[in-house]
């Protein structure tokens, strides 16, 4: 008697999302994302190894076809990726691939930005943060816009002993920062400070100058 045994090729299908609610999962409205670098890596049943780097299409979409059996190691390359991405997935799957066996992957990202900067005494009132002018403590910072799905942001944050102050996580969108104005206080810096964010976070520094007064009395010392 005869054994005739036959294998059919496997795939592995990885979906690369825009996941911009940051919930794990791609819904209706969040697109794919083209040109990731996704890497495959298999263990092999019969021995030896196989190793595939690909880059997702315009969907987003990356799939690995012919596959043998075999234990595969699947993940994203965030070092190829452009700034600003983070992983609101697991980033590496482990799979077991046997006959026919077709294995859907999701893996979403989202991009995230930080606006931050300096309340500072301005002395000069030149709007410059130079060396010798100190940070300003206990200053409360205001932020509002619209972020690119439209929605309305509106944050505050307190400065701290240096100065310094974060918005962080911020979806790209325009953004306009400000303070609350100290009685006796005005503002060196232009306000507010309107920034755009897409590709890069933003630092914004913001000076206050505080005018004195002298006063007397001229009299006729009889």
């Amino acid at each position: 008697w005869f054994m005739f045994g036959n294998w059919k090729d496997a795939s592995i299908l990885v979906q690369k999302f825009y996941d911009w609610d940051m919930d794990g999962v791609m819904d209706e409205d969040e697109v794919g994302l083209a040109n990731w670098v996704i890497w495959a890596n298999g263990t092999l049943v019969g021995g030896g190894w196989l190793n595939i780097t690909r880059l997702t299409d315009g969907t987003g979409l990356v799939r690995f076809d012919g596959l043998p059996a075999g234990t595969y190691i699947v993940t994203e390359r965030l070092e190829y990726a452009p700034a600003g991405w983070y992983p609101t997935t697991s980033t590496t799957y482990v799979i077991d691939i046997t006959s026919g066996a077709i294995m859907d992957i999701k893996i979403g990202n989202v991009l995230l930005f930080d606006i931050d900067g300096y309340k500072f005494y301005d002395k000069d009132m030149d709007g410059v943060m130079d060396e010798d002018e100190p940070g300003m403590e206990g200053w409360t910072i205001l932020l509002n816009g619209v972020d690119d799905a439209g929605g309305v942001v509106s944050f505050f944050d307190i400065t701290d002993e240096d100065g310094y102050y974060s918005f962080e996580g911020l979806h790209p969108g325009v953004y306009e920062i400000t303070e609350v104005l100290l009685p006796n206080w005005v503002a060196t810096t232009e306000l507010p400070v309107v920034v755009e964010i897409s590709t890069e976070g933003a630092s914004v520094n913001i000076g206050n100058m505080q005018f004195a007064t002298i006063w007397g009395y001229k009299f006729l010392d009889t």
